[in-house]
């Protein structure tokens, strides 16, 4: 008789258990599925700010007439209202016919306190005209 009441507890003591196991790994696959999703978005910010930033940088190198030497900021248009963008813009010592100029593009963007940034350097030959 005595035998059958310790096993009754221990059959309640191995379901806590299971369930105090359970309760453990459910809560490190949400947390690590909660970090997959945030490296997801910071892959998918990283990803448009690079393509905002190529976009950029062709538009100054070979479409308009931004490339002077000087700072100019300025913000992307909708739906990327969230980046913003700093290009500074130097003339380097002359080379022969043409001058060489270095270019920086920096786009940053962020939500409340956390602010990203992405910066490209590039150098151009500008002819002389």
């Amino acid at each position: 008789m005595k035998s059958i009441c310790n096993r009754n507890g221990s059959l309640l003591i191995e379901a806590l258990l299971a369930i105090v196991i359970m309760s453990v790994s459910l809560t490190v696959i949400i947390q690590s599925m909660t970090s997959s999703l945030r490296a997801t978005v910071y892959s998918l910010d990283y990803s448009k700010a690079a393509f905002l930033a190529e976009n950029k940088m062709f538009d100054i190198l070979c479409v308009s007439d931004e490339g002077g030497a000087g700072t100019r900021e300025g913000s992307f248009k909708e739906p990327f209202e969230k980046y913003r963008y700093r290009i500074s813009s130097k003339e380097l010592p002359d080379t022969q016919n043409d001058s060489l100029r270095e270019v920086n593009l920096d786009v940053s963007w962020g939500i409340g306190k956390k602010t990203r940034e992405l910066s490209l350097k590039t150098y151009a030959f500008v002819p002389e005209q």
